[in-house]
């Protein structure tokens, strides 16, 4: 038998990371649930959503934990608001 990876849950500095993102509006509705996310060094946007995300960390790291991914998902659920 397999043993199935548990979610790794965010971290403090990504909870930080992502409420930033909200708090200095970098964070844009594209459509039900994908936003466009700016970079923190403001040179890239990602197409995010609660699920996926177009940054390196999720892409390159087998779908990593993102904070853009987090930002997303507490406007989705209502918890934070842009």
């Amino acid at each position: 038998m397999t043993a199935t990876p548990t979610a790794r849950p965010y971290t403090v500095n990504q909870l930080a990371k992502a409420l930033e993102v909200i708090a200095t509006g970098r964070i844009h509705p594209i459509l039900a649930d994908v936003y466009s996310v700016r970079s923190a060094d403001g040179e890239r946007s990602y197409i995010t959503s609660p699920e996926s995300c177009g940054c390196a960390a999720f892409v390159l790291g087998e779908g990593l934990r993102c904070y853009h991914r987090l930002a997303v998902a507490l406007v989705v659920s209502g918890l934070a608001s842009i």
